[in-house]
């Protein structure tokens, strides 16, 4: 059984997702960098993994979980070599504790939406 989650601070949706799903015990949403408008809050990538994660935070904190509670992160990037430090700058500035969630980490060649160079889903469970 699945039920979405309507995160009011991230504002509408615009596309056919939801901004979370709770499935029993568990938690998952995957984001970008963008703002309540759609926006994306930079063209930098240290700043749009910043905000994809402050994000996640709202729709975990919506449930009654927090990201100390991410089991397995998938990480979706644009031109690894270049921008893998200052997203995990900004990654282990929101997630410095150990033991770390499970990772992986793709390079892909496109986004969906323009100017997006980092995208993450997300996996948390609910104590």
């Amino acid at each position: 059984m699945k039920k979405e989650i309507i995160a009011a601070k991230l504002g509408e949706n615009h596309g056919p997702y939801s901004h979370g799903i709770l499935s029993g015990n568990y938690v998952f949403t995957t984001q970008v960098g963008t703002l309540p408008d759609g926006s994306v809050v930079s063209s930098d990538v240290y700043e749009q993994t910043k905000q994809l994660i402050e994000n996640a935070k709202i729709v975990l904190e919506d449930v009654g979980s927090t990201l100390d509670n991410v089991v397995k992160v998938t990480i979706y990037i644009l031109d690894l070599k270049e921008n893998l430090a200052a997203m995990n700058k900004a990654y282990r500035e929101f997630m410095p504790n150990h033991p770390f969630a499970a990772r992986a980490c793709v390079e892909v060649t496109d986004m969906v939406d323009e100017g997006v160079l980092v995208e993450m889903e997300f996996v948390a469970h609910i104590d």
